[in-house]
């Protein structure tokens, strides 16, 4: 399973609407994930740049593609943003690979 780090923030519409009609929608987002064949690993409201932060396991990047699609489709969001998480040991043999390939800078 592929870790993403998803950061989201609603748009000013969408947070009025939740403002005099409050719901717990990351549980609506667990139901989407789980039909998905993905999961929350954790899941957190945030203040400042974004609304909501979570890190989520996905089977490939298609699957995370089409549930940010799917949420894009409904117009509730002002922005996103997704990383692809590596653990250490991928990243530790990320670095060994790269200094392996005898890339040089140019002259």
């Amino acid at each position: 399973m592929l870790k993403f780090l998803i950061q989201f923030t609603y748009d000013n519409v969408a947070l009025a609407e939740l403002v005099k009609n409050p719901q717990d929608r990351g549980e609506v987002l667990i139901e989407l994930f789980d039909r998905l064949v993905g999961k929350f690993e954790s899941f957190y409201h945030s203040l400042g740049e974004c609304d909501l932060v979570g890190i989520a396991e996905f089977p490939d990047n298609e699957t995370m593609a089409a549930v940010i699609n799917a949420v894009r489709a409904t117009g509730v969001e002002r922005d996103h943003k997704i990383t692809s998480l590596l653990t250490r040991e991928e990243a530790f043999m990320a670095l060994k690979r790269a200094g392996s390939t005898g890339y040089q800078p140019p002259s």
